[in-house]
């Protein structure tokens, strides 16, 4: 037993050595940090500020780089023009990749309490852009064709000839076994004589070996159904909690506070509730956003099932730049963040709690892919504004369909169970209950559980004869 326990055990350490942490898997392929950084230095290095023409970044995929005492084992930092002081934002450890649709995001922290979120996007040409949301919260925009899985391959800069650790353990256990195999043949045969199945060495040991192993499988999935039946109890109570659950535009923030976008929104294709937002960059157009409702505008552009549209005062039409399904949120102390991305869209929309009466709102454009909304409400701020559906609005929840399917199944059951048994079998009274007997045994055995589990609360020893279960 203990034997192929040590031999399960070689058996797990030789599998489950971990695949290079730089190497992510797709459904389009490996996309490889490495292909994005360098060895010893950052392969992007004084990237500037989108919005802040004081500070400037470095940042480097996958390896590790130092500049100077504050920059040490860095993934990225930002550098202070002024004073030229660095400060350490991300380190290559702990990282959290995604990827949705083809957006590739990946999450960084310093080891404390400053976040830094890169987006990588799959381009032919190289750009880098950067912006500061807080003092502990940065977001990096990346295209390159590096950012598309599969494409770019990591070539080492000093090609390696020697082989790898795990590639010697296994040479070296194979040539122990052959050795064995071959060493132990030639004695039982030459020496002892022996012949067919008598020539494997230690025949008895290693069938010993097999019924053990074969012991510890049974083992293990004796004591894996129950767990099964947990998370299949547990997978269930899930599916009910999703079901009736509250609107994914409310978010938590924090100190049971929530903040609900629904109110930010008008529904039912009433059109966005902010529109005509002035947009502060040259380019002559206006922005138009809705909280969580998707609405479209007949200006003869693409602005259809929309979360925020672009509209050329020129043409007056109107473009599309942000889908309510590609949102995902951020808080932090001083404002709230929801990003939209797409292959190529960007828009991070900057919710400020304000005790005015009066939403004020307005926009930025950086460039052609790159936009900005902010946002001042006493709606941005948690808790203040409460979200009540439209009068005309005639849709039903998830939890209230689940509960109306529930309850019509339960009583076709009853009513149907009564009359089959009433003009089938000519039953009368209690007999007329579907299944009777099953729900009262039910019934006692829940109450023995419970009465089970309050004498083992007691310390009290409790019989139950569960032998007729």
């Amino acid at each position: 037993m203990i034997v192929s326990s040590i031999l399960i055990s070689i058996i797990l350490n030789i599998y489950t050595i971990k695949a290079d942490d730089c190497e992510y898997s797709t459904p389009d392929g490996i996309l490889d940090l490495k292909t994005l950084g360098y060895k010893d230095r950052p392969k992007y290095n004084n990237i500037p500020d989108t919005g802040l023409h004081t500070i400037a970044y470095s940042f480097n995929g996958c390896f590790a780089y130092s500049t100077k005492d504050t920059c040490q084992n860095a993934a990225a930092c930002v550098i202070d023009l002024t004073s030229k002081q660095e400060r350490l934002i991300a380190r290559q450890t702990d990282r959290v990749f995604t990827y949705n649709v083809g957006v590739i995001s990946i999450i960084y922290t310093d080891g404390d309490d400053t976040t830094l979120r890169v987006f990588l996007l799959c381009k032919t040409t190289e750009s880098f852009q950067a912006h500061k949301i807080t003092d502990n919260s940065f977001l990096f925009n990346i295209e390159s064709e590096c950012a598309c899985p599969g494409k770019c391959t990591y070539i080492p800069d000093k090609p390696s000839g020697h082989l790898t650790g795990g590639a010697v353990f296994i040479i070296v256990l194979l040539c122990i076994i052959a050795t064995y195999l071959i060493i132990s043949i030639l004695f039982l045969r030459l020496v002892k004589h022996e012949q067919g199945i008598n020539l494997i060495p230690n025949r008895t040991l290693w069938l010993q070996i097999g019924h053990d192993t074969i012991q510890v499988l049974l083992f293990i999935v004796k004591m894996f159904v129950p767990i099964l039946n947990l998370f299949i109890y547990y997978l269930f109570m899930l599916i009910i909690q999703t079901i009736a659950s509250e609107s994914s535009c409310v978010y938590d923030v924090g100190s049971g506070q929530k903040l609900d976008i629904r109110t930010l929104g008008y529904e039912n294709g009433k059109g966005p509730k902010y529109d005509n937002i002035p947009n502060s960059s040259p380019t002559k157009s206006t922005l138009s956003w809705n909280g969580c409702f998707s609405y479209s505008k007949s200006d003869g552009g693409n602005c259809k099932d929309a979360a925020a549209c672009s509209t050329s005062t020129q043409t007056g039409m109107s473009t599309v730049i942000a889908k309510q399904s590609e949102v995902q949120f951020e808080h932090h102390d001083n404002v709230n963040l929801l990003i939209y991305q797409t292959v190529d869209r960007l828009l991070a929309v900057f919710l400020t709690c304000s005790d005015s009466d009066e939403d004020t709102v307005n926009g930025h454009q950086d460039d052609a892919q790159t936009f900005s909304i902010y946002v001042q409400s006493r709606c941005c701020c948690p808790d203040k504004c409460h979200y009540s559906p439209d009068s005309g609005s005639k849709s039903i929840s998830g939890g209230a369909i689940f509960l109306i399917l529930l309850i019509s199944i339960l009583f076709v059951y009853i009513i149907g169970g009564i009359i089959f048994l009433k003009h089938t079998r000519g039953a009368t009274g209690t007999d007329m209950i579907p299944n009777r007997l099953i729900w009262l045994n039910i019934t006692l055995y829940a109450l023995d559980g419970l009465r089970y589990s309050i004498q083992i609360v007691r310390h009290r020893s409790f019989n139950i004869d569960y032998q007729k279960i």
